[in-house]
């Protein structure tokens, strides 16, 4: 990891707590991605299931500044909870 950082030094390791959702982008994703594709339905087959999840993966990869600003948001809140900290 030493090595890495050293040959890329645009690079930073930030370390957070073993269990922290509300910091990681991804799990905001699939909470947003739960609620537009799944949320509320009864899919008798997995072949529904799965044609609605990629049906909607398909919408956020066409949808660029959706997900953007689930990124955004993140650090938004993150630079909020720093200030109300200090």
């Amino acid at each position: 990891m030493e090595q890495v950082l050293v040959a890329h030094p645009h690079l930073r390791v930030k370390r957070l707590p073993s269990y922290s959702p509300q910091l990681n982008v991804i799990e905001r994703f699939w909470r947003v991605l739960r609620r537009r594709a799944t949320h509320n339905r009864l899919f008798t087959h997995r072949a529904a299931l799965r044609a609605t999840l990629r049906n909607n993966l398909c919408y956020y990869q066409s949808m660029r500044q959706k997900v953007l600003s689930l990124i955004e948001s993140l650090r938004k809140r993150k630079k909020e909870a720093k200030l109300a900290a200090a």
